[in-house]
């Protein structure tokens, strides 16, 4: 039986967090990372707002405060006399033909059967509604409360006064609203239970169209209103959707229940001052798949019914304002707890860290291991059709959510883009096999259960989604993963680039080159930068996990060879100074708003800051500062700076801007294009404190020297856990926990000095020193407090 990544991944982690806290105490003094309390740095983080939002319901990301448990996700809207909580779910999509979406085949040959054949979007399966028309032109004041993962209302008007708290239980499918009448008047309350219309705007041959959804209805039963919705069907379809809200009304009399129309149900009660109610929504879904769904894909799954609602509403039944209570403390439980995996503190960068926080909420709240992976925007899908139809979009988008997930030591969080990804590999080989290819060919649209719908950009699609795999099992060293995940699929896409590869003579000797596009525009290119960066670190990784697992010898030679001989990154010469090119040949570096030829530094981590292309980074960016305002890359451009050492001043000065341009007050970053892709920028927080991948830990190596900081429990490749702390212009204390019991070799913060590496048994351990970098071997499960020592002479 296939072992499961997600659970051994979270098990070693409380293990390894329950052993560094331990080690840690066994050490002399306080260490102050260990100290830090997530109550209180976490705490501080409210976003406050006094309007309504303006892009909720939305075809992006909506703006307003946003709920979720990694399953659901509930997006809040409207003015205070009409709170809208817009459900959507990673799970619910509605499957259709499309024809014609893209801008044809980069690689110049025609669209296969299969990659025509099926597509989709996420769509939304309706909302709950509190209606208080007393409160029309009320004052307006809503918080987003992060730690808690709870929103707060309060609107007043006169003698009127009311309070709203609702969370999304983080441990169940269940949206409660609190409702509170703070004022001095009775109030009258109608509470909205209501799906989409019986049709869906669906896109086809390069038109909107729309198509009947089988069941669209709302009801009222036992006192529970309730709504489903169903994915709209063509012949043939490999599956259909279904979802359902039931909502119940506690603590509230004399209700009178009507239906509002076909597709909603209410209820209307007054409430007295003084008095509270709550409103308890479960949310359930259901898939129902074909037997011959995409080469037998799912065969191993159980088919399951049509019925959404039957559970649904059994399952609402169950809660008490008891067991409400008692599920509240859980859920609170659960986010401390997820806040606790890591934590950084930067007394001086608010705003920044702010944004760290609010990016890791968004991840928490829309990626749950065993769940199905996030789309574009997240589990908050407000509308049928949202831009580029809310899919997974793998050109770019896909992947970059997860890229700092490794450092910030919650590798669990990418297990449902692993999932997503090696379940359209049956797919991938098959339409790679249709262009006489072997390997895998991702497309760039794609969705859950292992479909996908039009064709490639001719951008490397397949070799960047294996760069997360290669990430996480850097920085876990999880040999279960390595072996049962990401070598399988690893694999594939080596037999695809191995045959595209082209070894050509090169002075007196020879380089390997790749022709592919750098971007969606499809047209190929020699060596481009982006398409090198990923098959550099693609195949440095490769490498190392056929080394690790001692598997493929007889392949190993060739992947060393085109390791070592890749073509160098392109160049040209722009404002007197020389920087990457988009491609080979190019002469032109701006002839793309993204930062593309950056991609060695990001996401590659195939460059870093002693590599002699450093420079080259620094000059790109210094050329084109329109990279730090542009609306599409905000994830890119960030982690690259970092990473590539650019001035740190200007790099916080730039990340402060941006950040308080785009963070709405839900304290979410949200860009003119794409979705929850911003919180890759995560990885440029965890590099200015802590960088691992040329080989050696580097602490706080691009940071403002006369600011603190402070961090507990960031990640480092080779499995290590590390806290440090930053004050008066150097590094105050420093601790590494090793998991694996690998050598673990640093360049020591403290120049000049020898090291003093003291195990926490408080045993002496012996360091080699090569200039400035110190090595020393670890045992597993052992934390290690380094310190400086005066040479003696």
């Amino acid at each position: 039986m296939k072992k499961e990544f997600s659970s051994l991944s979270i098990k070693d982690i409380l293990v390894a967090s329950m052993t560094l806290l331990l080690a840690s105490q066994a050490f002399e003094g306080k260490f102050p990372s260990a100290c830090l309390d997530a109550a209180e740095i976490v705490g501080k983080h409210v976003g406050v707002r006094n309007a309504p939002p303006r892009d909720t319901p939305s075809k992006k990301l909506p703006d307003g405060n946003l709920l979720g448990n990694g399953d659901v996700g509930i997006a809040i809207g409207g003015p205070a006399e009409n709170q809208s909580f817009y459900v959507g779910k990673n799970d619910f999509w509605a499957p259709c033909l499309r024809c014609g979406y893209g801008r044809g085949d980069a690689w110049g040959e025609g669209v296969s059967p299969a990659a025509s054949r099926i597509g989709g979007q996420s769509f939304w399966i309706g909302g709950v509604s509190v209606r208080i028309p007393q409160l029309r032109g009320a004052e307006f004041h809503q918080e987003m409360d992060i730690f808690r993962a709870e929103s707060r209302s309060r609107f007043v008007k006169g003698g009127i006064a009311v309070s709203m708290t609702a969370w999304l239980a983080a441990t169940d499918n269940v949206l409660v609203v609190a409702i509170t009448n703070a004022g001095l008047e009775t109030v009258g309350i109608c509470v909205d239970v209501s799906t989409g219309p019986n049709q869906l705007r669906a896109y086809m041959d390069e038109k909107y169209i729309r198509h009947p959804v089988n069941t669209s209805q709302a009801g009222i039963t036992n006192h529970i209103m309730w709504c489903t919705r169903d994915s709209f069907t063509f012949t043939n379809d490999p599956y259909r959707c279904y979802g359902s809200i039931a909502t119940r009304i506690i603590g509230a009399d004399d209700i009178r229940f009507a239906m509002g129309d076909k597709l909603s149900a209410e209820g209307d009660f007054m409430l007295a001052p003084g008095k509270e109610v709550r409103i308890a929504a479960q949310i359930g879904s259901c898939v129902s798949f074909s037997k011959d769904f995409y080469l037998e894909r799912i065969r191993d799954m159980v088919v399951q019914s049509d019925d959404a609602l039957t559970p649904t509403v059994r399952h609402l039944s169950k809660w008490t304002p008891e067991r409400i209570a008692s599920l509240k403390i859980s859920h609170r439980e659960w986010w401390r707890a997820f806040y606790e995996k890591s934590l950084i503190e930067l007394p001086g960068e608010p705003v920044i860290e702010r944004f760290y926080y609010g990016a890791l909420y968004m991840l928490g709240a829309c990626s749950r291991a065993g769940k199905v992976c996030p789309p574009l925007f997240g589990s908050w899908a407000t509308v049928d059709v949202p831009e580029w139809m809310g899919d997974y979009h793998m050109n770019y988008n896909h992947q970059h959510p997860f890229y700092g997930v490794y450092a910030c030591n919650r590798p669990e969080l990418a297990v449902p883009y692993f999932d997503s990804v090696n379940n359209l590999l049956p797919l991938a080989k098959k339409l790679a096999a249709d262009q006489g290819r072997k390997g895998t060919q991702y497309q760039t649209g794609a969705g859950p259960y292992g479909w996908t719908y039009h064709i490639s950009h001719g951008m490397p699609n397949n070799a960047e989604l294996a760069l997360n795999y290669i990430q996480c099992y850097r920085y876990t060293l999880d040999m279960d993963f390595l072996r049962d995940t990401a070598y399988p699929f690893i694999k594939e896409v080596a037999l695809y680039w191995d045959n595209l590869i082209v070894r050509e003579a090169a002075g007196d000797g020879y380089r390997y080159l790749i022709k592919s596009s750098w971007d969606e525009r499809g047209v190929q290119r020699i060596n481009p930068a982006n398409g090198l960066a990923i098959l550099r670190a693609f195949y440095k990784g490769l490498v190392q996990m056929s080394e690790d697992l001692n598997v493929d010898g007889g392949q190993l030679s060739k992947w060393r060879d085109i390791r070592d001989n890749l073509s160098h990154y392109p160049v040209t010469s722009y404002k007197g100074k020389t920087v990457f090119d988009f491609a080979e040949g190019a002469n032109n570096p701006t002839g793309n708003p993204y930062p593309y030829n950056v991609y060695g530094f990001f996401p590659a981590y195939d460059l870093g800051l002693h590599s002699s292309e450093q420079q080259l980074l620094v000059n790109t960016l210094s050329t084109r500062p329109e990279l730090w305002s542009q609306g599409n890359a905000f994830c890119e451009v960030f982690p690259a700076a970092v990473l590539g050492g650019y001035p740190v001043h200007e790099i916080l000065e730039q990340f402060r801007n941006r950040i308080t341009e785009l963070m709405t007050p839900g304290l979410i970053v949200r860009q003119w294009g794409g979705g929850i892709e911003t919180a890759g920028a995560l990885a440029a927080v965890n590099a200015m404190f802590l960088q691992s991948h040329e080989g050696f830990l580097i602490f706080f190596p691009v940071w403002d020297s006369g600011q603190e900081a402070r961090f507990f429990h960031l990640r480092a490749e080779g499995a290590f856990l590390v806290d440090a702390a930053f004050s008066g212009g150097c590094v105050t204390e420093l601790a590494i926990t090793s998991e694996k019991g690998k050598p673990c070799t640093v360049q020591t913060p403290w120049p000049g000095k020898l090291l003093k590496v003291v195990r926490s048994d408080g045993e002496l351990i012996h360091a080699t020193q090569n200039r400035d970098r110190f090595s020393f071997k670890t045992d597993s499960g052992m934390c290690y407090r380094l310190s400086p020592v005066e040479p003696q002479f």
